[in-house]
């Protein structure tokens, strides 16, 4: 991520959606997942009883000890995932958790929606949160109630987004 800095912590992640190593690898690269978060993923996966000596190591490691190569391992060994697809899902991840901790960031929450679009390579899905995309819905951003509005808009994406997740088939381990 270059424009948005934004670190996702697995138990906020773990209530949304089941990740596979691909999307773990990809949220390592872009800086939106740490390697910590990673090794408690791991040891989850373990104490569900997914008997696996590469999750087994990285459940081992110590929090600042290197694991991408494990990781892009694991990775390695499922089956092929379309890149829009783990973009979609990071893009949801991200302002779903933006969402909630807005105030935490510096700027205006549509100036982070939009930097966050631009760096996930402009998933269509979020497309009716962006102001200078047409839209099958208007709304403009000058007063509180246009405030409102794209927040209505942006929790109805999360809910469609957290629905088309859900209801995915789980990644085997």
């Amino acid at each position: 991520m270059e424009q948005v800095k934004i670190r996702i912590p697995y138990d906020f992640i773990s209530h949304k959606v089941h990740l596979s190593w691909k999307e773990i690898l990809f949220g390592i690269k872009e800086e939106l997942f740490s390697p910590p978060d990673v090794i408690d993923f791991a040891t989850d996966l373990l104490i569900k009883g997914i008997d696996n000596n590469a999750i087994l190591e990285i459940a081992l490691k110590r929090r600042d000890e290197p694991i991408i190569h494990i990781v892009s391992q694991l990775a390695f060994e499922e089956e092929q995932e379309d890149i829009t697809d783990i973009r979609r899902l990071w893009a949801f991840l991200a302002l779903a958790w933006i969402y909630e901790h807005y105030r935490e960031y510096s700027g205006e929450p549509y100036d982070l929606v939009e930097l966050l679009y631009s760096d996930l390579d402009y998933p269509i899905q979020l497309v009716p949160l962006i102001g200078y995309m047409p839209s099958n819905k208007t709304h403009l951003l000058n007063s509180s109630s246009d405030f409102n509005n794209f927040f209505e808009i942006w929790k109805n994406y999360l809910l469609t987004e957290e629905n088309y997740f859900k209801s995915r088939n789980q990644p085997e381990y």
